[in-house]
């Protein structure tokens, strides 16, 4: 094998030349394994999970549903988002109730970060069941909710 080029996506992806295929060695990290993505029906989340199953994961979703807060709109608009990057199974965790327990014990100064651990805790256990290899999220620090600073210290 010879090296090819080199090309920026993201990360430094190598091509090495074999005969006349291309062999894309971050396609190989993640060759045959499994990623459960944390759809919120935003736009940060599907495009992770569209990164990820353009390198060649397998993507699940997982979608915390609350109502009765909320009405069933993100509920379908996460299945659209994610069946148009291809993801093809989705799980829909009734998660209102746990908010409302969260709403009616916790100060409300921790309410996100309370949230947030809770949701992640669910995603762990369905990662084990279905063998994931990694949680994907499309969060940034100090972008809203529990993700500032000053909620997350």
């Amino acid at each position: 094998m010879s090296l090819a080029k080199t090309e920026s996506i993201g990360y430094n992806t190598f091509r090495f030349l074999a005969g006349n295929n291309f062999l894309n060695l971050n396609y190989l990290l993640f060759i045959m394994k499994k990623a459960l993505l944390l759809a919120s029906g935003g736009i940060d989340s599907p495009v992770a999970g569209y990164l990820m199953v353009k390198r060649g994961l397998e993507v699940i979703g997982i979608h915390f549903d609350n109502r009765p807060l909320i009405d069933y709109k993100p509920l379908e608009k996460t299945k659209r988002l994610l069946r148009r990057i291809g993801v093809k199974k989705l799980y829909a965790i009734k998660h209102g109730k746990i908010q409302l327990e969260i709403i009616s014990h916790c100060f409300r100064r921790y309410q996100c970060v309370i949230c947030r651990r809770m949701m992640f805790r669910i995603a762990e256990k369905i990662a084990r069941k279905e063998k994931c290899d990694y949680l994907v999220t499309g969060e940034n620090l100090g972008q809203v909710a529990s993700q500032t600073l000053d909620n997350l210290t």
